[in-house]
């Protein structure tokens, strides 16, 4: 979904492990109740008239080098 968002795809997914944690604000519009085949089937029509394109805000939080300084963040508030 990652890779998707940052190649400028709308996305469409169930809700199924960390999906809610990635797509948020507006393109939690893309996001269906696992099994729900009607709802999924819903959103992909939607989108293919009206898609949802993520910005680049939603690609920076998963960008290399805000990952890793979250991560140097996190050494650094440790007691390590």
């Amino acid at each position: 979904i990652v890779e998707a968002l940052a190649c400028g795809t709308p996305v469409v997914s169930t809700n199924c492990g960390p999906v809610n944690e990635i797509l948020t604000g507006e393109l939690k519009k893309g996001l269906v109740s696992k099994g729900d085949f009607i709802a999924l089937a819903n959103v992909m029509a939607e989108y293919l008239k009206n898609p949802i394109v993520p910005s680049d805000k939603n690609v920076e939080r998963f960008s290399f080098g805000t990952i890793i300084k979250q991560q140097l963040d996190l050494l650094n508030d440790s007691d390590i």
